[in-house]
């Protein structure tokens, strides 16, 4: 019954889903933004 409090299964699933791919999605921007920086303090 506590379940209902919180999130239906398809939501969270769903909710799930948007954090991997924002993570995923901010881990590349990272990653480009770094090289982006090394890039300018070696030039």
């Amino acid at each position: 019954m506590n379940e209902n409090l919180f999130f239906p299964t398809d939501l969270y699933k769903y909710y799930q889903l948007l954090i991997r791919k924002f993570h995923r999605f901010h881990l590349i921007t990272e990653i480009l933004v770094n090289k982006k920086v090394t890039g300018e303090s070696v030039g």
